[in-house]
């Protein structure tokens, strides 16, 4: 329980560095929530950061990793097209 607790912190965190226009530091913190667990919220906001940085390709490639954890999320469809 408490390491769920923990990871919603670190997404909530990627979030608001995002938000604050810090990319690339939520970047470094959904990949500390990619070592130890594939989740779709960390997939897709490591994707934007990354699209926000201008890695196209890296960012799609965490859109469809997020899209093989998740079938049918409506973010991720959206952010590949």
């Amino acid at each position: 329980m408490l390491y769920k607790f923990v990871l919603n912190c670190l997404i909530l965190t990627a979030y608001t560095e995002n938000k604050l226009e810090r990319y690339s530091k939520a970047a470094d913190t959904c990949e500390k929530i990619l070592r130890v667990s594939e989740d779709c919220e960390a997939l897709i906001v490591k994707a934007g950061s990354l699209a926000a940085l201008a890695k196209y390709p890296e960012a799609i490639v965490r859109y469809k990793r997020a899209l093989a954890v998740a079938p049918g999320n409506k973010h991720c469809i959206e952010q590949i097209k």
